[in-house]
C-alpha cells in the first residue's frame, strides 16, 4: 500500500508561477484540508481511443536536426497530404497534481505574471506529452479532468510558460479547479483540437495516472543532443536535456549546483558509471534540465538519485533511471494500417527519431518508450505496528529485501538500492523495528530474533509477496541467519554481509580466533558497553558526538551523518536501537540452513574477523559462498558499494 498524504502549498508548482496568456472562467477555491490518497507512480501508455496519428521529429520522440540545437518545426512534415505512418499513439506521459491554498498576496502574485488574472485558482497539474504542443492550438477546453467521484472538470488556464524554448514544448500546465480535496482528479484528457508542432492531432490521449507533489518530481525523459557553447568549453560534444515532471530546481529554490550534478549518473553502453560535468540552460524556472556529457562517453542510461533535484514546495525527487534517447539516430517505421487520423510522420521524439545528417525524416519504427524504474517510499502495516519502507525497481520484478543495521536505517541501501532496481529486481529496504517511528516499543524483551523475523514475513505479505531474497548488513545480517532458519519456505537466497551466523559467533569465541583476529568473530566487547542501561545519553549527548564519531568516514556525506544524528533524536529512536543490541541472540531459531547463501565481509571489520565468518560455513547445508574484501571497514555498502553491487548481482542472478 502507498499512502501519501496531499497538503496545501503556497505557491503553484515550479513551472513557477508562470506568466501566459490564458482565457480564464473561474470559479471559487475549494478549501484546501489534509487528505490522503493513494498514487500509484506509474506511467502507463495511454489506451484511449485508437488514434495512431503521424509524427514528424517531435521533442518527445528525440527528432529534431542532427546539426544544429535550434529544434524548430520541422518543415519537411509541412505537407498538404501528409503520408500516413504506424506509429505509437501521442500519449500523456506524465501528470502532476499540486493542491494550492493561496492566500491574498499569492493570488495577487500569480495574477501578475499570469494570463489566469484575477482567478482564484485551486489546483494546478503540468501535464508531460510526447509530442511538443503547437501553441497556438492550445486552449483550456482541450483538457478535461474527471475527478475520483466522476465530476468533469475543465481548466480554467492551459499554458506552455515558461518551457517555451523550441527544444522544450511538451508541459502544459493546467490551473483551475480540477477536483477538490475530498474528490481528487483521477484522468486527465485531451479533448480538443490540439495539435503537436509537425501537425499531428493529440485528441484522444488521456492517462488515468495522476503523481502528486508528495511523491517528488521524477525523472521523465533524457535525451542526447549537441554539446551548446557552454558545454563545448568543458570539452563535451554532447549535451543530455531532462525532462522532468514538475519544475526542478536545488534545495529551498536554490540553482541546481554541485551537489545536485552529484546526483545524476551517466550508465555508458558498456556499463561504466560517469558523472556529468556540468549545468547548462538554468535560471528559468521550468521543467527541463540540461547537463554536459563527459567526452566520448555513449550514454545508455542516467540513473537520479533520490533528492538530487526538488520541486518549488522542496518534496525532494524519488531514484529514477531513464534510458537516454538520441536525437540523432536514423530510425524507420513502415506504413500505417489503422484507420482514422493517419498524419504524416518522422522520428518521434520520446522515441529517439531523426536522421543523423539530414531532415529527410524517414519513418520510426521504434515504437516502446524509455524503460523506467521508479523509488517510492510506502508504509506497510504488520500487526499493531507500521514500517516505514522504500520499494524500488518494476512491479514484476524478484523481490529483494535490504535489512540495515546499527547505527544506521535504509538510507545505508542508498549506493545498492537503484543498482539492484535498474538490475530488474523489485528491492524493498524498510526500517526496521525501533527504527520506524510507527513500530517502538521500549521493552527490550520486544526486540528478540523472533520478533523480527516476523516483522519481515509480515511486511512480505503486506505487499503480497510469497518469496523473496534478503541481504542483511551487521545486525541486519543477524535477522538474515534467522529468517534463513525459520522461514526457508519463503526465502529464496541469503546474503549476510558484516554478520556471521549465530552458532558460528560462539564456536568463535570458544576457540578465542587468533590473535590478529582480536576480538573479532563473535559477540564483541562493544556489544556490552552498548547494550548497558543509559546507553542512549552516551550516543546522543554533545549533539551526538558519540554517534557521530562512530559514523565518520570519508564514505559518509555530511548530509547523511545529519539525516541519522536527525533519526536517533527522534523519541524513542535510539533506544529501539539499542535494544536490539540488548536482546541479542534470543529468539533465534536454530535449524540448518538449507537456501543459498553468499556471506560477505571485510578484513578491516573491527566487529567481525575471519574465525566467524569462516565458520559459519559449518552451519549451511545448501549452497555456500565466502567473499572478503580487502582493506574494506565494516561499513560495506557504504564503503564499497560497487564491490558489493557486482557481488549481489552474481548471487541473485545465480539464484533467480
Amino acid at each position: 500500500m502507498n499512502t501519501y498524504r496531499s497538503r496545501p502549498v503556497a505557491v503553484l508548482l515550479g513551472l513557477a508561477l508562470l506568466a501566459s496568456a490564458c482565457s480564464s472562467d473561474g470559479t471559487d477555491n475549494n478549501a484546501a484540508v489534509e487528505t490522503e490518497t493513494t498514487v500509484a507512480i506509474t506511467t502507463p501508455p495511454t489506451t484511449d481511443g485508437g488514434l495512431d496519428e503521424a509524427d514528424g521529429p517531435d521533442e518527445a520522440d528525440g527528432g529534431g536536426p542532427a546539426s544544429t540545437n535550434d529544434l524548430g518545426p520541422d518543415t519537411t512534415t509541412q505537407e498538404s497530404e501528409p503520408t500516413p505512418n504506424v506509429v505509437d499513439s501521442p500519449a500523456i506521459l506524465t501528470a502532476y497534481l499540486g493542491v494550492l491554498d493561496l492566500p491574498a498576496m499569492g493570488l495577487d502574485l500569480l495574477a501578475s505574471v499570469s494570463g489566469c488574472e484575477q482567478q482564484p485558482l485551486d489546483e494546478g497539474m503540468p501535464v508531460v506529452l510526447s509530442h511538443r504542443v503547437d501553441g497556438a492550438t492550445l486552449e483550456p477546453s482541450d483538457f478535461a479532468v474527471t475527478t475520483a467521484g466522476g465530476a468533469a472538470m475543465t481548466p480554467t488556464c492551459a499554458t506552455l510558460e515558461p518551457a517555451t524554448d523550441d527544444d522544450e514544448l511538451q508541459t502544459v500546465l493546467l490551473t483551475g479547479p480540477l477536483g477538490s480535496t475530498d474528490d481528487l482528479p483521477a484522468e486527465v484528457a485531451v479533448v480538443g483540437e490540439l495539435l503537436a508542432i509537425d501537425g499531428t492531432v493529440l485528441t484522444g490521449i488521456a492517462t488515468d495516472t495522476i503523481n502528486t507533489f508528495e511523491t517528488g518530481p521524477r525523472l521523465v525523459l533524457a535525451r542526447l543532443d549537441p554539446a551548446d557553447e557552454q558545454c563545448a568549453a568543458l570539452g563535451s560534444s554532447h549535451e543530455i536535456q531532462m525532462t522532468w515532471e514538475g519544475g526542478v530546481s536545488g534545495p529551498r529554490g536554490a540553482e541546481p549546483g554541485t551537489a545536485e550534478l552529484e546526483g545524476l549518473t551517466l550508465i555508458d553502453v558498456d556499463g561504466g558509471s560517469h558523472p556529468l560535468l556540468g549545468f547548462d540552460d538554468l535560471g528559468d524556472g521550468d521543467n527541463y534540465l540540461v547537463a554536459c556529457v563527459p567526452p566520448a562517453v555513449e550514454p545508455a542510461t542516467l540513473e537520479a538519485r533520490r533528492d538530487t533535484v526538488y520541486d518549488p514546495t522542496n518534496n525532494p525527487n524519488p531514484t529514477t533511471a531513464v534510458e537516454v534517447e538520441s536525437r540523432t539516430a536514423a530510425i524507420t517505421t513502415p506504413p500505417t494500417t489503422d484507420g482514422g487520423v493517419g498524419e504524416a510522420d518522422g522520428p518521434d521524439e520520446a522515441e529517439g527519431g531523426s536522421p543523423a545528417s539530414t531532415n529527410d525524416l524517414g519513418p520510426d519504427t521504434t515504437t516502446e518508450e524509455p524503460e523506467q524504474w521508479t523509488q517510492e517510499s510506502v508504509q506497510l502495516e504488520v500487526g499493531e505496528y507500521t514500517f516505514d519502507a522504500i520499494v524500488a525497481g518494476p512491479d514484476d520484478g524478484a523481490v529483494v529485501f535490504l535489512l540495515h543495521g546499527f547505527p544506521q536505517t535504509n538510507q545505508s541501501w542508498d549506493e545498492v538500492i537503484p543498482v539492484l532496481a535498474e538490475a530488474g529486481y523489485r528491492v524493498v529496504a524498510p526500517n526496521l523495528r525501533g527504527y520506524s517511528p510507527g513500530a517502538r516499543p521500549l521493552e527490550p524483551e520486544l526486540y528478540t530474533m523472533d520478533l523480527h523475523t516476523a516483522d519481515v514475513i509480515g511486511m512480505a505479505d503486506a505487499l503480497g509477496v510469497d518469496q523473496f531474497h534478503v541481504v542483511g548488513h551487521d545486525w541486519g545480517a543477524a535477522a538474515t541467519w534467522s529468517l534463513a532458519m525459520s522461514h526457508p519456505d519463503r526465502v529464496l537466497s541469503i546474503v549476510p554481509v558484516s554478520g556471521a551466523h549465530p552458532q558460528a559467533i560462539g564456536a568463535a569465541l570458544a576457540e578465542r580466533a587468533a590473535e590478529d583476529d582480536g576480538p573479532q568473530g563473535g559477540r564483541p566487547s562493544y556489544l556490552e558497553v552498548f547494550a548497558a542501561e543509559g546507553a542512549e545519553e552516551m550516543f546522543l549527548e554533545n549533539d551526538a558526538a558519540f554517534l557521530r564519531q562512530i559514523l565518520s568516514g570519508p564514505w559518509f556525506t555530511e548530509e547523511e551523518v545529519e539525516n541519522y544524528v536527525d533519526h536517533f533524536n527522534e523519541p524513542g529512536a535510539m533506544t529501539g536501537a539499542l535494544n536490539w543490541l540488548r536482546s541479542g541472540s534470543r529468539g533465534v531459531e536454530i535449524a540448518p540452513v538449507t537456501i543459498p547463501t553468499m556471506s560477505v565481509w571485510s578484513t578491516g571489520d573491527v566487529t567481525l574477523g575471519r574465525i566467524g565468518a569462516e565458520l559459519s560455513g559449518d552451519y549451511v547445508e545448501g549452497p555456500y559462498r565466502v567473499e572478503a574484501l580487502e582493506g574494506v571497514g565494516h561499513w560495506i555498502p557504504d564503503e564499497a558499494p560497487d564491490e558489493l553491487n557486482a557481488l549481489l548481482l552474481e548471487h541473485l542472478e545465480t539464484y533467480a
